[in-house]
């Protein structure tokens, strides 16, 4: 018997032997790495301890992709190695910033990461480092 997961999030790569990420829901928030062609599910992982909300492959770098949710932003890398494919997770600092929940980013040119905080601060990471955090100016 199969275990039935509800799927949370789902994002289409770019590499033709990757070709979906997707993360199920509560409890486990697993990140699973498909082949659609073949319907296999090549890698799974766990993604986080706490809710995902968003998974998006890069549109820079092909075997690299992003997880977001619940005060977490995690940035993954895939290796293809001779004993099959491995995943490697890194957690985004929020520094001085109030943890957050992050609902949505965005990938920039340069490689950093742009994202909206619950509390309406925009948050931008250049790798796993939180480099600026814009707060809302007072009303005048």
């Amino acid at each position: 018997m199969r275990k039935k997961v509800e799927l949370q999030q789902n994002s289409f790569g770019s590499d033709r032997s990757i070709l979906l990420a997707s993360v199920g829901s509560a409890p486990d928030f697993f990140l699973t790495l498909w082949d659609v062609e073949q319907g296999l599910a090549l890698l799974r992982f766990k993604a986080s301890a706490q809710e995902v909300f968003t998974v998006k492959w890069s549109i820079l770098f092909p075997l690299q992709l992003t997880t977001a949710g619940a005060r977490h932003v995690k940035l993954w890398s895939v290796a293809k190695t001779f004993t099959g494919l491995k995943l490697q997770g890194q957690t985004c600092k929020f520094g001085t910033a109030e943890l957050s929940d992050i609902l949505s980013f965005v990938e920039l040119a340069d490689g950093w990461l742009l994202a909206g905080s619950e509390y309406g601060q925009l948050l931008l990471w250049e790798g796993s480092l939180l480099k600026a955090e814009v707060k809302q100016g007072a009303a005048a």
